[in-house]
Order: C-alpha cells, then structure tokens, then sequence
C-alpha cells in the first residue's frame, strides 16, 4: 500500500509541473517531505517526489551564454538532480526552509565558491565539484576509509573535446580551463575499484552520494546518483541517460557496475548532518 501511496504522490507531483506549477510550489510542496535523521535520509525522500521525470542534458546551458542559477525541477540530468536534491535536502534540515535559503544552497553546491563568476565558476568535473562540496563541509569522502585506493587518473576531457563546449571557443577561457585542469589533477583522489563494491555494500547508508568512475580518456566520473538501501543491498536513485528518467536502478549498485564496461568504479561521499547553513545571498549575475 505505502508503495501505491508513493506512485500517486509522484504522480501528483508530475501532473502539478505539467500544469505549470511554479518552482516556488515545487519548493513548498518538497519541504513537507518528512525530514529523515539525516540529511542523506531526506535526500532519499525528496528524490523519490521526481521519480519519472524526464532526463535531459544541457539545461544549464544558456542561449546567450550568460551564466545564471538555474533552477529545474522538470527534467534532470545526473548533476543537477544530484545537487538539486541535495539543495533541497539540506534546505529541509536548516532553520529557514524557504526558497530564497534553497537557492543559496543551490549556488553554494554548484558554483567555486558559492560566486556565479562566468562558466568555469560552475565546477564541471566531479572532482572538483567534490573538492569544493568538501571543503563547505556538505559533504564527507568515505571512499579511503571504505577501503578505497589512488585514483591517479589525469583530467582533460573537456580540453581534449573543446568542440563539444561552445563556450570553449573564447582562447581565454579555454587557456582558465587548461589551468584549473592541471590545478584538479594535482588533489589527491581515491576510488573504489568495481570489484570491490558488493562487499562493501553494507556500509553504505541511505543519501550517500556516490560519484561513479570512468575508463573514458581524461574523465574521472561519468554518471552520479544516491544510494537508497532495500533488502541489505545498495541501489542508486539517479537521473538515467540510458532510460530517459528519474529512477531506481534495477539491480543493486554493484550488478549496475558490472554491466557497464566503461565504469570502473566509484567515489563515495556522505551529507553532512546537521547543516550549519550559512547567510544565502545571491551573487549578482554576471557574463564571463
């Protein structure tokens, strides 16, 4: 019955976005999610609300090239449903749960800094993204203490594909990315190599986040999501290219990594509980 009462209420949720429900609405509607004893906890529960929403890429691209805080809950891809989440996660846990607080957090996840200061401000590797989502104290990387080892993997996907990136084009902001690049290849990192995970499983918790590692050329994560625990085992709560939608994954952590020839591993990181949330104001939006 609980399982019918969480289809009708994604459902609900979805009907609402179709209707043009306002982010504002979203926002308010999310944050009457019961707030689990963690943080993680709660970002299992409010990922849950998006579950079918569709997957689509790009959406923080925008057409003028100015960089802006996007805020979208109809459609994801792994990222922004990650840190959407995470954003509204934590929002849940702090004292002053109200959209202006959600969107601080937002910035302050997606961007160096929490300072929206043109495209390279907003952290494209997961790496660094996980640098400075640890150094903010949002987050905790279990992967050395889980038993995890070196990940001596150079960074350059972006730089080896610039004409992927439109916003590459620009000489000095394709010389800012070759600069941050060697900056990001110079931390320390650590994975936890495929076969290793299933028996490791039992020490992942609910809303940890995990980071999942590619054989790519240049590239250190390639797909993100949550682990939510069902029978003793880890699944991931992920925004799914290969499906089109939010979702649980189909088999347990370790199984999806199998399956998939390019990932090599994974990066487990954990929310951190409680928030201590700082003042939210806004950057002033600015062009590169």
């Amino acid at each position: 019955m609980k399982q019918v009462y969480g289809v009708i209420a994604v459902w609900m949720l979805g009907v609402g976005l179709a209707f043009g429900q306002t982010n504002e609405a979203v926002f308010a509607e999310t944050m009457r999610v019961p707030k689990g004893r963690t943080v993680g906890e709660t970002a299992v529960a409010v990922g849950q609300r998006f579950l079918g929403l569709p997957y689509v890429n790009g959406t923080l691209e925008s057409p003028d090239g100015v960089e802006r805080l996007t805020v979208n809950f109809t459609e994801f891809d792994c990222s922004t449903f990650v840190e959407t989440v995470l954003a509204l996660a934590e929002t849940r846990h702090t004292a002053r749960p109200d959209y202006a607080a959600f969107r601080g957090s937002l910035q302050e996840i997606r961007y160096r800094n929490g300072k929206i200061r043109g495209y390279l401000s907003r952290m494209h590797y997961f790496s660094d993204w996980l640098a400075e989502n640890l150094s903010n104290g949002r987050l905790v990387d279990l992967t050395a203490q889980l038993g995890g080892v070196p990940f001596a993997k150079p960074v350059c996907y972006m730089s080896c594909h610039r004409d992927r990136y439109a916003l590459l084009d620009n000489s000095a902001t394709f010389s800012e990315l070759t600069a941050l690049e060697k900056e990001i290849n110079r931390r320390p990192l650590f994975f936890i190599p495929k076969r290793k995970v299933m028996s490791l499983e039992g020490q992942l918790q609910d809303g940890d986040l995990v980071g999942i590692t590619s054989t790519k050329y240049g590239l250190d994560v390639a797909h993100e999501g949550f682990v939510v625990r069902r029978a003793g085992r880890a699944y991931l709560l992920h925004a799914s290219s290969e499906f089109g939608r939010v979702m649980l994954s189909k088999v347990p952590l370790s199984d999806y990594l199998r399956r998939n020839p390019s990932h090599s591993g994974i990066i487990v990181a954990r929310p951190s509980t409680p928030v201590n949330p700082k003042t939210h104001t806004l950057t002033t939006l600015n062009t590169n």
